[in-house]
C-alpha cells in the first residue's frame, strides 16, 4: 500500500519537481538527430514500437520514420521550437510546440510551419520517443505568434 500511495504522490506533485534525469539532453539529442540525419542516434532515440501522425494524414513507423531522415535526399536545417509544451509525468513526459522546417525533400525545397507533440517514455535509465505528432499551423510560426 504503501508503495501505491508514493506513486500516487509522486504522479500528483508538481511537474517541475518531478525528476527529469536526462530527458531535456535527451531531447536536444533528437533534434539533433532529425537535422543531421543520424541512424545511429534515432535508432536509440526512438522506441521500438514508435509511430509518427505525420502532418500529411499519414501513419509511420519507426523504421519507415529513420529511412526518411536518413535519404540522401533528404535535408532538415536546424529549426527552433517556439511555444514550447512541456509536461512531464513519473515515467513519462510531452514535449511539443511549434517549429518553422525548412529544408530538401527528394530535391524539391520545402517550407511548412508544424505544431507537433512527442511523447516519451522512460525505459529504464533512459528516455525514448514512442509516439510523435505533427500537423500543419499556417501563422503559428509568424513573429506576431497569430495562430498560437
Amino acid at each position: 500500500m504503501s508503495i501505491f500511495l508514493a506513486a500516487l504522490a509522486l504522479a500528483a506533485a508538481d511537474p517541475a519537481a518531478l525528476p527529469r534525469g536526462g530527458l531535456d539532453q535527451a531531447v536536444a539529442e533528437y533534434d539533433a538527430a532529425q537535422v543531421h540525419g543520424d541512424r545511429h542516434a534515432l535508432e536509440r532515440l526512438l522506441a521500438d514500437d514508435y509511430v509518427l501522425a505525420n502532418s500529411g494524414g499519414g501513419v509511420e513507423s519507426k523504421g519507415e520514420f529513420i529511412a526518411e531522415l536518413t535519404d540522401p535526399a533528404y535535408r532538415l536545417n536546424p529549426f527552433v521550437v517556439l511555444h514550447p509544451v512541456e509536461r512531464t509525468w513519473a515515467g513519462g513526459a510531452v514535449r511539443g510546440g511549434v517549429a518553422r522546417l525548412t529544408g530538401t525533400a527528394a530535391g524539391k525545397p520545402f517550407d511548412a510551419c508544424l505544431r507537433f507533440v512527442d511523447v516519451w517514455r522512460r525505459e529504464g535509465s533512459r528516455w525514448r520517443v514512442a509516439y510523435s505528432q505533427a500537423m500543419r499551423a499556417p501563422g503559428a510560426c509568424d513573429a506576431s505568434g497569430a495562430g498560437r
